[in-house]
């Protein structure tokens, strides 16, 4: 199972897995019997540990070994052509050994994913965090969250008003078509990649890299973490875009506030704006101002919609007043 990656002319990051196919299916009209056994075949995922991997990826070869959860990662030094426009490179994995594991053959386990090559006209990156920022989640309820993830199929979910839009003008900059790169950053499970990548390619979010934890039944809840996972990631998507500023999407409902505040505190002039979306519980907004007004944080913006963001962003410049305009007039026309 490959992960979408990313890649600079120098530098690339690949992930995936080596298991055995549960042959779960995503289907509009599937049951609550359905989705909740696809729900189960990705927690109990049969994973194959400790293959040899093989990648090819712009005629080199690289090569690793999963992990005990059959987990690998290409983190590598590689010679990539700039592009002027935005372009998914092929990678292709072929598994070359394999321990001892049942019937299992590795002559035939090969695929096919992608890594993402930014525009070299692209002005700035966007990191965005999902749960609670891109799909409803309600990770801060604990029985509303494990509803949502284990009996609600992908089609059934919720982007949060107006943020497929917002992100889209992100994307387009403020040149309306700066290519931007994307990437999402969440601290939900590698399980269930499939099913995100599915929901934000069915309600229209741009395509970009979906970067999430190895973990499994233990580790459901994205907000029960400490912020060193995310650190990370965003350190090693900043190094490898060593001169793209960056604009970062988040919520109050985990440690979104701090972790990016502490990124901005070591590359002051390379993050450009902080949004940080509220919700509805009392806790977690009082423990957010808490933090807010002790350490006398003025460089984050708390929205509560995304016309809020929206706003801010045409303002300083980040989107075009015409995807303002377009923006407004999509969210007030009346849905059929």
């Amino acid at each position: 199972m490959p992960y979408r990656g990313y890649a600079s002319p120098h530098a690339m990051s690949a992930r995936g897995r080596v298991l055995e196919d549960e042959l779960i299916t995503i289907r509009e009209d599937e049951n609550l019997i359905t989705t909740l056994r696809n729900a189960y075949k990705r927690f109990e995922s049969d994973e194959i540990p400790l293959a040899g991997v093989e990648a090819k990826v712009e005629g080199q070869i690289l090569q690793t070994v999963a992990n005990k959860e059959g987990y690998f990662h290409f983190d590598e030094k590689i010679d990539i052509n700039s592009v002027e426009n935005e372009q998914w490179k092929p990678i292709h994995y072929q598994v070359t050994t394999i321990p001892p594991h049942g019937d299992v053959s590795h002559s035939a386990i090969s695929a096919t994913g992608e890594i993402l090559v930014p525009s070299s006209r692209a002005s700035f990156g966007i990191i965005s965090d999902i749960d609670d920022t891109v799909l409803k989640t309600d990770v801060s309820h604990r029985l509303k969250l494990l509803r949502n993830t284990l009996l609600k199929s992908s089609f059934k979910r919720l982007p949060l008003p107006g943020i497929p839009q917002w992100l889209q003008a992100l994307r387009m900059g403020p040149t309306g078509d700066d290519q931007n790169p994307v990437f999402y950053l969440s601290k939900s499970p590698r399980n269930i990649y499939d099913y995100l990548e599915h929901f934000l390619e069915l309600n229209h979010c741009p395509k970009g890299p979906i970067l999430l934890r190895d973990i499994g039944w233990v580790a459901i809840d994205p907000s029960q973490d400490s912020p060193g996972y995310k650190r990370s990631e965003i350190t090693q998507i900043m190094n490898c875009y060593p001169d793209l500023p960056f604009v970062f999407l988040g919520d109050i409902a985990g440690k979104d506030p701090e972790i990016y505040h502490s990124v901005r505190e070591e590359y002051p002039d390379r993050v450009l704006a902080i949004y940080i979306r509220d919700i509805r519980h009392k806790k977690k907004q009082n423990l957010f101002r808490s933090w807010k007004n002790k350490h006398q944080i003025e460089n984050i913006t708390l929205i509560q919609s995304s016309l809020e963001g929206v706003k801010h962003s045409v303002e300083h410049q980040l989107i075009s007043p015409q995807s303002f305009d377009a923006f407004k007039k999509d969210q007030n026309t009346p849905t059929i």
